[in-house]
């Protein structure tokens, strides 16, 4: 861990305990500017400094202050979802953000770029989808496991399932969450993390939101997930950066994995986790893997082309009309060079990312 990271983790901790901040006077702003601004933390920064009686810079006031307004736009967006579905009768579950922002000190120190609502899907076509359009917001996209919806700029994902199917290992046991989320709160954003650190890298605030969430930690939920090591090392790292305790290779490794990611992670990261869940899945015969993944580009299953066509789902026979339209269309789309990268990763896997993962505690299991 260097300086500016050290530093930084000083500042989040005085935001949240008001205690007051390790700093020096020839801190690199530079350096840290990039890391605050990668992974827009600039509420708990700005609450930092404030807090240490230190002078805060006019780039982080001025985005912490266009920041707050976003987010109270936001919150309104989701709070009027919300009362919209109440008065509908339609059953939901508020995820992340919108919940943990109120177990800060200040809301405004916790991070947010979209309101995240579990739905059941049986109720999506007739009841919420109807409903989102009256209140005047825009469909997006369909993921496996997301309904992305906007509004003057703001995002809504509504999630049919907490967990993307293709996290097998953990989706073979959580299936959609509706009952498990409500039993395991705690291990819902526990999983969430860990997904996202094996996936493709996880943000600061992310882990700062398990330390705010600490009364409520428990490995209740997370064994039959394989994650009952990785919770060991993630608490163990959350007192070395709020408790001062002595940092070890393993809460090293974790800290550099968090801030190197940024907010949304890593390509590198993703790039390396897409490669070894292949190499998994053939057992890990390489050329197999590579076919496999060679093939599904071409064409994707059912269910990804139904993201992208929604109308397959009501008219499947269209499937391979579709394909034929990708096939043709690909070169154009400028995905190529992309499919061809990820594809040379699964040859170029030297075991390296598996190990780093095991190390902490983590794995793909299927």
């Amino acid at each position: 861990m260097d300086k500016t990271q050290r530093i930084i983790i000083s500042l989040i901790k005085s935001a949240l305990y008001k205690t007051k901040a390790e700093f020096d006077d020839d801190f690199d702003w530079e350096k840290a500017e990039s890391i605050i601004r990668r992974h827009n933390i600039y509420g708990l920064i700005y609450y930092g400094l404030n807090n240490s009686g230190i002078e805060i810079p006019n780039w982080l006031a001025k985005k912490f202050y266009n920041r707050t307004y976003l987010l109270e736009n936001l919150w309104n967006k989701g709070n009027e979802i919300q009362e919209t579905f109440k008065k509908s009768g339609i059953e939901y579950i508020p995820l992340k953000g919108i919940i943990i922002k109120d177990l800060y000190p200040s809301p405004y120190m916790r991070s947010m770029s979209d309101i995240d609502i579990l739905i059941r899907e049986k109720d999506y076509a007739r009841k919420i989808r109807p409903l989102m359009l009256e209140m005047g917001y825009t469909e997006g996209v369909e993921s496996d496991h997301e309904l992305h919806w906007e509004k003057d700029g703001q995002m809504i994902e509504l999630h049919k399932r907490i967990i993307p199917s293709y996290n097998k290992d953990f989706y073979k046991v959580i299936g959609d969450g509706w009952d498990w989320v409500q039993k395991n709160q705690y291990a819902y954003i526990f999983t969430h993390f860990a997904k996202h650190y094996r996936d493709n890298g996880i943000g600061i605030s992310h882990l700062v939101d398990l330390e705010v969430l600490k009364d409520k930690a428990t490995k209740d939920g997370l064994a039959e997930l394989r994650l009952d090591k990785f919770y060991e090392n993630v608490q163990r790292t959350l007192d070395c950066w709020f408790k001062d305790k002595e940092f070890d290779e393993v809460t090293e490794r974790i800290t550099d994995v968090v801030f190197s990611s940024g907010e949304y992670g890593r390509e590198e990261t993703s790039q390396k986790a897409e490669a070894l869940k292949k190499l998994n899945e053939a057992s890990g015969n390489k050329k197999k893997a590579r076919a496999k993944d060679f093939f599904r580009k071409i064409f994707p299953t059912y269910k990804a082309m139904c993201g992208r066509n929604p109308i397959l789902k009501k008219l499947p026979f269209l499937l391979p009309f579709f394909w034929i339209e990708r096939i043709v269309t690909s070169p154009f789309r400028g995905n190529i060079k992309k499919n061809i990268e990820q594809n040379k990763a699964i040859a170029n896997d030297d075991g390296k990312y598996k190990e780093e993962l095991n190390s902490v505690g983590l794995d793909f299991w299927f």
